[in-house]
């Protein structure tokens, strides 16, 4: 039926039910939208042909009413869940605004708001993708559809024009985060949670190692500061000078005794 009604050659040009059989093949009258309507009527009568088989000479359409008719009913699956559902995560790393997949440079202006260093891309299993759905790489939220980036010259000024323009909201959007945040003084906030923070717990100790008269005297000579051991060096000297004239006054008072 198909070939009967539709000039094609077939796979087999030596069949004698194949259109002008080792002629040229002769081109379709129709654009691509008659084309369309023209396998759609075609197919549309294949279903009222009695057919043999498993549909026991019933045609599809048949076969199709008695199942309704019997309670059948189908499950609707919405197409854009077909396309969430045979996709898979992928962690990209964000570049100058992109991403890059399938060796190519993806982009939405959603990207220039974003200030995580990854994000999560939904990548189908089964096909090609000519949009990528990307998602918060901590929340999962929808973030926005990446489109292919388009490679351009170095010289190129439409391009230059566009990186420009990225660039530009991508400040914008620094600057409006900057503006929400609250100004903290950084320095009385330290002191503050220095202040909440509770001294740490000091262990008491098991035992205490002595030292010798020697190591006590050698730690304290070394632990003492400049100005200490000064200090220490002028009591010293005082000290023996009050000695000496002691001694030089007892002295002159035995002196004394013996003349008298």
């Amino acid at each position: 039926m198909w070939l009967a009604s539709m000039p094609c050659t077939g796979g087999d040009r030596m069949n004698k039910k194949t259109e002008r059989v080792g002629r040229p093949t002769l081109p379709y009258a129709g654009d691509l939208s008659l084309l369309k309507a023209d396998i759609q009527a075609r197919i549309t009568i294949i279903e009222t042909q009695p057919m043999r088989g498993a549909l026991k000479g019933k045609s599809s359409r048949q076969a199709y009413q008695a199942a309704i008719d019997s309670g059948w009913q189908p499950v609707a699956v919405d197409p854009s869940e077909i396309l969430t559902v045979f996709s898979a995560d992928r962690a990209c790393k964000i570049t100058k605004g992109t991403i890059a997949f399938d060796n190519r440079r993806w982009h939405c202006d959603e990207l220039d708001s974003y200030f995580e260093d990854k994000i999560n891309a939904r990548i189908p299993r089964f096909w090609s993708p000519e949009k990528l759905a990307l998602l918060h790489i901590k929340t999962r939220a929808l973030v926005g559809i990446a489109e292919p980036v388009g490679a351009v010259a170095f010289d190129d000024l439409a391009g230059a024009r566009a990186s420009h323009e990225k660039d530009k909201r991508r400040r914008a959007e620094i600057r409006k985060l900057g503006r929400t945040a609250p100004d903290i003084d950084t320095v009385q906030e330290s002191r503050r949670i220095a202040a909440m923070i509770p001294p740490p717990a000091i262990a008491a100790p098991i035992a205490t190692i002595a030292v010798s008269s020697e190591s006590a005297a050698i730690a304290r000579e070394l632990s003492e500061t400049p100005a200490a051991r000064a200090d220490r060096q002028r009591q010293k000297n005082l000290k023996s000078q009050q000695r000496q004239s002691k001694a030089m006054d007892e002295a002159l008072k035995l002196l004394n005794g013996w003349e008298k």
